[in-house]
């Protein structure tokens, strides 16, 4: 091996991608967190028997991918005050450690649906992940497969080393990469089957290849139903206003729609959801959404503006409400600012 190579912890693997090396981001696209931990259990393993540094960046409200264990430091971080903070306290985590670092990483999917977009999720791996490359560090992350919008996952394609598929098929596990940036071997981007330590076939028949992907349900488009709450949530609460006057008792869940709106676009600050609960209605957190270019929260000062003026119109003098000009502003989601 060179000397920017380094064991994955299953030999066959290794075989199949030419090595993992110093300054990989690998991004596992899996079904559910087992095959996620099929292959960060060894990967960890091997690491802590070479020695290195590793750290576990906990952030997700899934079950650690990993159990506790000497060598390994696992390091919490919220993503519920944002992308900003959240992000800037892995960018300060990663400066600390330095070069050459193992990072396990949460199912990244969980990002999304703190975040409600799939785009903060592909910014926040777009500024991290040039920064661990430059360190020389090796990281591991998981993303659910089919969950997401094909332009976040693009973009993640872009960003990353490497970007390898898993699913089942026919009872047998299959391992797809679809990007290996800088090697190559005649059967690298084939599907593999998964069995044994020391060799993974690759399935060269294309017959044999074309029912994997079947059994597999892998849509060809590759989109999927995205997790990130922002489409979803807006779609149900014009399910719910049309069947409303019909259906009388669906007023408690609409209601929970329309915190759930207001989370995403004015935050999750106590205060601030108070007064939101309070002083703004769903059509007008409809209309900002109308107004929004872009998708995620409007920001804070936008946030007390909408308020005050919501205030204003509902406890303030007479004169003071007919004096107000009517509301013209647009707003720039986080999603497109950041």
């Amino acid at each position: 091996m060179s000397t920017r190579e380094i064991l994955s912890g299953l030999p066959a693997f290794d075989e199949v991608i030419q090595h993992v090396r110093l300054g990989d981001n690998v991004v596992w696209q899996v079904d559910g967190l087992d095959e996620y931990r099929f292959f960060a259990e060894p990967f960890i393993g091997q690491a802590v028997k070479d020695g290195r540094r590793i750290l576990y960046v906990r952030f997700a409200p899934h079950p650690p991918v990993i159990p506790p264990q000497e060598g390994v430091e696992v390091v919490e971080v919220d993503p519920a005050p944002g992308f900003d903070l959240f992000s800037g306290a892995v960018h300060d985590l990663i400066a600390g450690e330095g070069k050459e670092a193992f990072y396990l990483f949460d199912n990244l999917s969980a990002l999304a649906v703190e975040w409600a977009t799939d785009e903060m999720l592909a910014n926040f791996f777009q500024v991290t992940c040039p920064f661990l490359f430059e360190l020389d560090t090796v990281a591991y992350f998981a993303l659910t497969r089919n969950k997401h919008a094909h332009s976040a996952v693009a973009r993640i394609r872009d960003t990353t080393q490497l970007l390898l598929d898993v699913y089942h098929a026919g009872g047998e596990t299959i391992l797809h990469p679809l990007k290996a940036w800088d090697r190559y071997t005649p059967d690298m981007f084939l599907p593999h089957r998964v069995e044994g330590a020391e060799a993974w076939p690759a399935i060269h028949h294309s017959g044999q290849a074309a029912a994997m992907q079947t059994r597999g349900r892998r849509p060809l488009a590759g989109r999927g139903e995205s997790i990130a709450p922002w489409e979803t949530v807006y779609r149900r609460i014009e399910q719910f206003r049309e069947a409303a006057g019909e259906t009388p008792d669906l007023a408690p869940e609409l209601a929970a729609l329309k915190q759930e709106l207001a989370r995403m676009m004015l935050g999750t600050h106590p205060d601030v959801s108070r007064l939101a609960d309070r002083y703004l209605g769903l059509d007008d957190l409809l209309e900002v959404r109308d107004r929004l270019i872009g998708s995620g929260r409007i920001g804070g000062k936008a946030a007390g503006m909408l308020l005050a003026r919501a205030i204003l119109a509902r406890e303030g003098e007479a004169d003071l409400v007919g004096a107000l000009e009517s509301h013209d502003s647009f707003y720039v989601g986080s999603d497109v600012f950041f």
